[in-house]
């Protein structure tokens, strides 16, 4: 079954919940940040389905293929289902998936992402009973835009906010159409607005930044994993240190994982299949120098920063600055200028 547009595979799992759920799943949208949106969706499905769900991740790049064979027949050691989530498929990950797709297991649940089109055209055929796809590689302008936009609405409403039509515009006018940008500029006006329910294009005028900016989330990167020191300074709107502290937590919490991974032996790439490639390959380089100590550090100094964001007078901008410098004295990472791409 192959669908072209998100609405249109969002009603087809309504309505195969909860008997008629697929056992693969391939998604083919040329935004990697869009795409690994639309599969962590229909993983959400799947794991309202069946409860518990063990869940591997797999990326096409760094030796991903060889362990998704592995996984593939592998059985389950209780019986229950599982689910893997390989993302990034190339054309050797293709022609390995074949014999696979010709016979899915029942007891395992196979979801598939690639920027590639010519990708749907080589395994559909193969599994066209069982698979059930998205190709949005023909996707219209306006149909993108269309999408993003629900999407957006749906990331407010999940936060008890409302977005107006007039804010939705400002948005797409002043930042394009990178969804991970538009979510953190919403995150941004969420904090800005606190209690207020709607918010309106005359929030985003007063808060959110023009000219398009370096992204907040850049900056975060960029000190956690190269302590760029630029970084300093960057909060200079209300709401920003928010933001800020969010994707900074995000990114210390991932860098004590991997270390805690590495500490007891077992493989990291897990841990950084969701992320964009570029991302993950520079962290895959810096791995022999990650310290659990520094990563430890910094979650408190940041818990410090919020604490005294939500307790007193002090700016943020001060505070933003402060909890910097406890990170750029850091000596586990190495001095940078730039952030991760």
């Amino acid at each position: 079954m192959k669908f072209q547009t998100a609405r249109a595979l969002g009603r087809h799992l309504k309505e195969a919940y909860p008997d008629h759920l697929s056992p693969v799943y391939l998604v083919i949208c040329k935004e990697e940040f869009d795409r690994k949106k639309l599969l962590k969706g229909i993983l959400a499905t799947l794991k309202k389905r069946e409860g518990e769900l063990s869940v591997f991740s797999a990326s096409g790049e760094e030796g991903g293929l060889a362990s998704v064979k592995k996984e593939l027949y592998s059985p389950s050691l209780f019986g229950e289902k599982r689910a893997i989530l390989f993302d990034e498929v190339k054309e050797e990950g293709a022609k390995a998936l074949a014999a696979y797709l010709k016979r899915p297991s029942p007891d395992l649940y196979l979801l598939l992402g690639s920027s590639l089109p010519k990708l749907l055209e080589a395994l559909y055929p193969l599994g066209k009973r069982e698979i059930v796809a998205l190709d949005l590689s023909k996707e219209k302008p306006w149909e993108r835009r269309e999408r993003k936009e629900q999407w957006l609405k749906a990331f407010a409403q999940a936060r008890e906010r409302e977005l107006s039509f007039s804010l939705i515009s400002f948005l797409f006018k002043e930042f394009g159409e990178d969804l991970s940008l538009l979510e953190q500029e919403v995150s941004k006006l969420i904090a800005f607005a606190k209690d207020k329910r709607l918010i309106g294009e005359e929030e985003a005028r007063a808060v959110c930044s023009k000219g398009r900016p370096e992204s907040l989330w850049k900056v975060a990167e960029g000190l956690v994993w190269e302590r760029s020191p630029s970084a300093l300074g960057a909060v200079s709107e209300s709401g920003d240190l928010f933001v800020l502290i969010a994707q900074t937590r995000s990114e210390l919490q991932l860098g004590l994982d991997l270390c805690e991974r590495l500490k007891a032996k077992e493989d990291p790439r897990a841990a950084l299949s969701s992320l964009f490639s570029k991302k993950r390959e520079k962290i895959m380089r810096l791995l022999p120098t990650l310290s659990e100590r520094d990563f430890r550090k910094g979650l408190l100094a940041l818990f410090e920063c919020e604490l005294f964001a939500k307790n007193s007078s002090l700016p943020e901008g001060f505070l933003w600055n402060r909890f910097c410098l406890t990170q750029l004295s850091c000596d586990a990472l190495p001095a940078s200028q730039s952030a991760p791409s």
